[in-house]
C-alpha cells in the first residue's frame, strides 16, 4: 500500500475534537458559524488536491504544473472535508435550543440530525451496490536493482 504526502496531516486533521469544536457550545452566529465552517472545509479540500492531486510527480518526471489525468479529486482529506461540512453544518442550523435533561428530550434535540444520517448511510449504499463498475486495468511497475519491469495487471470489479 503506497504512503501519499496526505497521510502526514491526516492525523492531525482526524484528533477528536479538532474537526467537532463548535459542537457543544452556544452559537452566537449562525451566519458567522457557517461561514467559518465553509473556509475550514475549503481549506481542508484545497489541501487534499495539493498533496495527492498530481501537483507533485515522480522523481524521475520533472515537470511542471498540473497533471489533470493524475489529479485525485475525492482523496482522504477531500471526504474527511465534505463530511465536516455536512456535520458542522447540520449541528449549527438543524439542531433545536432543547435543554437535555432526559433520553426523550435527547431524541427531540437530535431527531433531524439522526433522520439525515440515515438518509446518507441510504445514499451511500445506494450508490456502492447499485452503480456499475467496469472492469479495468493497469500497468504494475516493479523496480529493482537490474531492471524495471513491468506487467500488465487485470481488475474484475463485476463477478
Amino acid at each position: 500500500m503506497p504512503i501519499w504526502a496526505a497521510d502526514g496531516p491526516w492525523p492531525s486533521w482526524a484528533r477528536a475534537g479538532n474537526p467537532c469544536r463548535i459542537w457543544g457550545r452556544k452559537i452566537s452566529s449562525k451566519s458567522l458559524a457557517t461561514r467559518k465552517v465553509i473556509i475550514r472545509t475549503l481549506k481542508l479540500f484545497l489541501l487534499g488536491l495539493l498533496l495527492q492531486g498530481g501537483y507533485f510527480h515522480g522523481r524521475n518526471q520533472l515537470t511542471y504544473g498540473v497533471d489533470v489525468g493524475k489529479i485525485r479529486w475525492l482523496g482522504v482529506l477531500q471526504r474527511i472535508s465534505i463530511g465536516y461540512f455536512l456535520a458542522s453544518i447540520s449541528e449549527i442550523w438543524l439542531v433545536s435550543n432543547l435543554l437535555v435533561d432526559s433520553t426523550m428530550a435527547f431524541v427531540r434535540k437530535y431527531y433531524i440530525q439522526w433522520t439525515m444520517a440515515i438518509l446518507l448511510c441510504a445514499l451511500y449504499m445506494c450508490m456502492v451496490y447499485g452503480l456499475y463498475v467496469p472492469d479495468w486495468e493497469y500497468r504494475a511497475v516493479r523496480m529493482s536493482f537490474s531492471s524495471n519491469q513491468s506487467s500488465l495487471q487485470n481488475v474484475s470489479c463485476c463477478d
